[in-house]
């Protein structure tokens, strides 16, 4: 009896650690070129620190999408069409894992990223929000440089969702991915949708605004009804990420968070009356004008 319970206990550990070894090899693989190498070389190192076969972890999710695609490429020949789509996009990847993103999705006009995943960070909505704030102006310069003037015409959006989320392999074989799962992602497309009207900026949602508030510059800017029966979410844009408490512009922060609180609620004319208060003195705020034109546009159906 001793001697099978011996047996039976070495071949148990034989298996676990064949298991183990085989767990280890299928991550590596499936991580591939979807983080850079530095955090490649950690996760060789200790793989085991990611919980492969599922955990609850707070991730931050990064969207980013060409916002007028449809329109805009279909004008154009499909070669060219694709051309222009990779090129893009595989700028953005290229400098998004290189500051710790992990690359879960590439779509035709579109990507997804994590930030503290795979490799646990406490600081991740920190660390994707400078990122996407940096992109903004990285994307300029790729524009600026690329000798195809289409590019130009391309509008793109970034969002970013913090939030407990499920992680872990998904999929089996060939179609093994590690990922996420849970309401973020969906939030953070709707939120990208959403910023199509209002240019090439960074919004932000979830559950880290408190933290971020006090670190970044963040203004409201709109309401995603994400769930019918819940209260809407609410969406900031990335103004900073440094906080200056003393810039002058106080006051006309104010003003336009009214003035969208009072959009929502309906009241147009107390809207477009602190949007007026908004203005800034120098420089052109897209976001605003944006909303300048809705309200006088509801005030007139209104009037009709």
């Amino acid at each position: 009896v001793c001697i099978g319970a011996l047996i039976a206990g070495v071949a148990g550990m034989l298996l676990s650690t064949t298991q183990s070894g085989y767990r280890k090899r299928l991550f590596l693989q499936v991580i591939g070129h979807r983080v850079s190498r530095k955090v490649k070389s950690s996760l060789a190192r200790r793989p085991f620190g990611v919980s492969i076969r599922g955990e609850k972890r707070e991730v931050t999710v990064m969207v980013f999408r060409i916002t007028n695609g449809p329109d805009f490429l279909g004008e154009m020949r499909a070669r060219d069409a694709i051309y222009l789509c990779n090129y893009l996009l595989s700028e953005v990847v290229e400098f998004v894992i290189s500051r710790g993103g992990y690359l879960d999705e590439w779509g035709p006009d579109g990507l997804r990223f994590y930030f503290g995943l795979p490799l646990q960070d406490d600081s991740h909505a920190q660390s994707a929000c400078r990122c996407a704030f940096e992109l903004k102006s990285h994307v300029e310069k790729v524009r600026d440089e690329c000798a195809e003037p289409s590019l130009e015409h391309l509008k793109h959006g970034i969002s970013l969702v913090s939030g407990d989320m499920a992680i872990g392999l998904c999929g089996g074989g060939a179609f093994a991915r590690f990922s996420a799962h849970g309401k973020e992602t969906e939030i953070a497309q709707e939120i990208c949708d959403v910023g199509a009207n209002f240019g090439s900026s960074v919004l932000v949602a979830g559950n880290k605004i408190d933290a971020l508030q006090n670190e970044m510059e963040l203004r409201a800017v709109a309401f995603v009804d994400h769930v019918p029966e819940r209260r809407p979410i609410e969406v900031y844009e990335l103004v900073n990420v440094n906080k200056n408490a003393d810039d002058g512009r106080a006051m006309y922060r104010d003003a336009f968070h009214k003035g969208v609180a009072c959009f929502h609620e309906g009241d147009f004319a107390s809207a477009l009356e602190n949007f007026e208060k908004a203005i800034p003195s120098s420089g052109i705020d897209r976001i605003l004008e944006y909303y300048r034109n809705l309200a006088e546009e509801k005030i007139e159906r209104g009037n009709e």
